[in-house]
């Protein structure tokens, strides 16, 4: 072989390159299968990890539940306070979210909603996402319901993350 560029002189010399290719490719192969594998298992192992925590993180946001429901006068003073905050910086406490429009009749809604200049809701049809981002706005049609739910929130002060559930399904789990 010509020691500048390395090319070859020979058929055997070519020969020797092409093993050294297949032998690169089949490492190579093997490597990424291997990596492959790990990462799998990796994944396997975390998502594990993470259920384990998620359990754990529903267990004790169920024992703050109780705790609140238990001590719910003193800590609302009466249902006047809804997010409680702890001198710690911790919160938590009940809320209420819009969940969901019924409309109960199509064509009278849409000729109301025109008539109070808020056609922003109406495309082909009524837009009900739209609706729920500006409630406020369409109350007092009667075609047009919103519902509501109320969800228990705890927020560690060291996260900041809240750790929500609506309030009908957390009930039932302390039951």
């Amino acid at each position: 072989m010509s020691k500048r560029f390395g090319t070859p002189k020979s058929t055997g010399e070519v020969d020797k390159l092409f093993f050294q290719i297949a032998k690169a490719q089949e490492e190579q192969r093997y490597r990424v299968e291997r990596y492959n594998r790990r990462l799998e298992d990796m994944k396997k192992r975390t998502e594990r990890i993470i259920r384990a925590l998620d359990k754990k993180i529903k267990h004790k946001r169920t024992n703050i539940f109780l705790y609140y429901i238990l001590n719910w006068k003193q800590l609302t003073e009466n249902g006047r306070k809804k997010i409680i905050t702890l001198l710690s910086g911790n919160k938590f406490g009940t809320y209420w979210v819009q969940s969901g429009v019924k409309i109960l009749n199509s064509e009278r809604a849409i000729t109301t909603l025109e008539m109070y200049n808020l056609q922003r809701f109406v495309l082909k049809k009524i837009n009900k996402r739209a609706i729920l981002q500006e409630p406020k706005a369409v109350f007092g049609i009667k075609d047009i319901l919103i519902g509501k739910r109320k969800m228990f929130k705890v927020v560690p002060k060291k996260t900041g993350i809240a750790v929500t559930l609506e309030l009908r399904k957390l009930k039932k789990t302390v039951k």
